[in-house]
């Protein structure tokens, strides 16, 4: 067999291209443009988490609700 005369290997060399630009600051919670926070009283704050948790309640029962009836499926189908 002949062997090739040209028997280099190639080396990587780093010419310091990048492709994304490293210098950009990402981040979802950096934004110029703050808004102003909303002051509120503590009883305007409660009925605002009242009101929240009121709202998330039905979400809630029907999410237990599915787990509930997922594991009675698999009870009876693990028992027959």
């Amino acid at each position: 067999m002949k062997r090739n005369k040209n028997n280099k290997t190639n080396e990587y060399i780093d010419d310091g291209h990048t492709i994304y630009d490293m210098n950009v600051d990402a981040s979802w919670n950096n934004r110029k443009d703050k808004t102003p926070s909303v002051m509120v009283s503590k009883e305007e704050r409660r009925m605002l988490v009242k009101a929240a948790f009121l709202a998330y309640i039905p979400k809630l029962l029907l999410v237990i609700g599915c787990f509930l009836l997922a594991l009675v499926l698999i009870y009876l189908w693990l028992k027959f």
